[in-house]
């Protein structure tokens, strides 16, 4: 057998409808805003790696803003997500 399965963990508000499973996020490409992710496996670290990258700007973005608008320097380094990788 390869590959891996979803698991229901045993923790309180796993069921809520909020809450989803790191496959699902893989597979539309989108989360909230705020986003708890809890590992288990190696999908969890990558689901984590995708949502930081989401809404972070390239490094060609960033130099541009640095040059040109110093106000925009946190927006432009922290992206648009608040992660927690438990």
């Amino acid at each position: 057998m390869s590959g891996g399965e979803p698991v229901d963990p045993p923790i309180p508000g796993a069921n809520l409808p909020h809450v989803v499973q790191a496959w699902d996020v893989l597979a539309t490409k989108t989360a909230g805003r705020r986003v708890v992710v809890v590992v288990g496996c190696a999908v969890g670290v990558e689901t984590t790696m995708m949502l930081v990258e989401e809404g972070a700007l390239s490094g060609e973005e960033i130099k541009f803003l640095l040059v040109n608008a110093e106000d925009l320097y946190d927006p432009a380094v922290k992206g648009s997500k608040q992660l927690n990788l438990v």
